[in-house]
């Protein structure tokens, strides 16, 4: 996944500055991939015995954030859940860690792309993606949420995950054709133990089942409406609900009829019907698992005569992004090369040092030589993202930037005001 931040990575002049930046425990940071709201994200090398190195991803909790309690265990929320899921089509988390008071989670490092990027470059380079194909990565995720949602606890009890953000910002395609499942940082379980606020929605409004949007009781259906969003969006590459800002987006939401995706391109039937049936605005009519949902578009697939399979993904991507693959591979290649001739701890140190104070005077505007270490805005990795993407028709496809990881504040008033809007709409 991909961002480009604005401004220092450390929050300031841009000089790597704070102490503990450059190595937390083990892991070398040396490229930042993107900052979110409470977090920022990095590329690191795990560096153990007898010439072992792995890279990996770090999410670094702020400090000025860490500090603050509610924040602290919002973060060691999303750790400790990410922990406890282990599945091929979530992305997996290595090690939850505090080191003199930052914290952090260790992920792995993926090559390839959000679904959103993938999108974008369809659009731009005018591919056609088959519809079983997309049924195919829309299953694929639609695993990894079913894994999610029938987990249960050490003893045996449901542990009640519900994602809460199913974007295509947070479904990732690598390289070689895998589908993940990412970035249950606001997902909702029964062992967190920080409560949402009442009126406080969590998620992109995008993306939200009304139930949700509404901020009352949702359970895993909500995701399973997000996750029709996402097909129909990736069918049409067109945004489905469109909007210049969150209320806009919740009055079309609570208020207008869902469209089919076969009155924007021609679809099969039967693929319209599974995609239509997701969004279901009554929870009770929609699929009521994803593992049904993900039954149905296999079922389609198979019937459709299309062989589907991981290769033909990853040959997508390479066609959309060879280029872009290859000159993250350098930088990375580069910066490797250099750790592998250092032959002390101290040698490590200072080069992640440089490399940090090299980011940080790119994004400040006083170096060129750190564009080597920022790779946020080349793709490939799992820091944030964002971006408005154009599209052919009225509409378009313009998923929103990566909202902030703080919660998200859509207060009740706001769905009030949009009934209130309608309610006069009608008089008139």
């Amino acid at each position: 996944m991909t961002a480009g931040s604005q401004g220092s990575p450390y929050g300031g002049s841009g000089q790597a500055g704070g102490e503990g930046l450059a190595a937390l425990g083990k892991y070398h940071i040396f490229a930042t991939l993107g900052r979110g709201g409470m977090a920022d994200v990095y590329l690191a090398v795990a560096r153990g015995p007898v010439g072992f190195n792995k890279l990996v991803v770090v999410k670094r909790l702020r400090a000025q954030l860490a500090e603050e309690p509610t924040f602290r265990q919002m973060f060691l929320d999303e750790a400790r859940l990410a922990a406890r899921l282990n599945h091929p089509n979530i992305v997996q988390t290595f090690e939850v860690g505090e080191e003199n008071g930052t914290y952090f989670i260790a992920m792995e490092y993926l090559e390839g792309q959000a679904l959103n990027r993938l999108i974008r470059e369809v659009i731009k380079q005018n591919v056609a993606i088959a519809p079983p194909l997309c049924a195919k990565i829309a299953a694929d995720a639609l695993l990894a949420l079913s894994y999610a949602h029938s987990l249960r606890d050490y003893d045996g009890s449901p542990l009640g995950i519900i994602h809460r953000d199913v974007s295509p910002h947070n479904v990732f395609v690598t390289y070689d054709g895998q589908v993940k499942l990412v970035d249950f940082g606001i997902a909702k379980a029964a062992s967190t133990t920080t409560e949402t606020e009442v009126g406080v929605l969590k998620g992109k409004v995008a993306y939200m089942a009304p139930e949700q949007a509404l901020g009352g009781a949702i359970d895993a259906r909500a995701d399973v409406f997000s996750m029709g969003i996402l097909l129909w969006e990736l069918l049409t590459r067109q945004r489905l609900l469109p909007g210049d800002n969150a209320a806009v987006t919740l009055h079309r939401l609570m208020n207008q009829p869902i469209p089919r995706a076969s009155s924007v391109m021609s679809l099969p039937p039967e693929l319209d019907a599974i995609v239509a049936r997701a969004l279901e605005k009554d929870p009770m009519r929609r699929f009521q698992s994803a593992a049904e949902m993900r039954d149905a578009l296999e079922g389609f697939v198979v019937r459709s005569g299309f062989t589907v399979r991981t290769d033909d993904l990853a040959a997508l991507l390479t066609q959309l992004f060879a280029p872009v693959r290859e000159e993250v591979q350098g930088k990375v290649r580069a910066y490797m090369a250099q750790f592998h001739r250092a032959g002390s701890t101290n040698e490590v140190r200072a080069l992640t040092a440089e490399s940090l104070q090299r980011v940080g005077n790119v994004a400040s505007g006083t170096g060129s030589s750190a564009s080597l270490l920022r790779l946020g805005g080349s793709g490939s990795t799992m820091g944030q993202h964002g971006g408005t993407f154009p599209a052919p028709g009225s509409i378009g496809f313009a998923p929103p930037a990566q909202e902030p990881r703080r919660e998200r504040s859509i207060i009740l008033p706001i769905v009030i005001a949009g009934c209130f809007m309608l309610a006069i709409a009608a008089l008139l």
